[in-house]
């Protein structure tokens, strides 16, 4: 549950009024059934749903990255 807030805390802080080339890369790791790769390596979960909605309904352009939870948060640490 944590690990999904903060990834919906950060997709809310990053939104901007940015070009229409604007990607917003979503790190994630496997946490069924909330978010993880189905068998055509697809990202799917609850909410991975709920986060791809957000994205269309806010039109970011948004891509999905699987890495190990320590990295993820590192990596979002280093860029901010």
């Amino acid at each position: 549950m944590l690990k999904s807030s903060l990834v919906l805390a950060f997709l809310f802080a990053s939104h901007a009024s940015y070009a229409d080339d604007f990607k917003l890369v979503i790190y994630t790791d496997q946490f069924p059934p909330y978010n993880f790769k189905n068998n055509e390596d697809q990202f799917v979960g609850i909410n991975t749903d709920i986060v791809k909605t957000l994205c269309v309904k806010a039109k970011i352009n948004c891509q999905f990255k699987q890495v190990p939870w320590k990295r993820a948060y590192s990596s979002v640490q280093k860029k901010g």
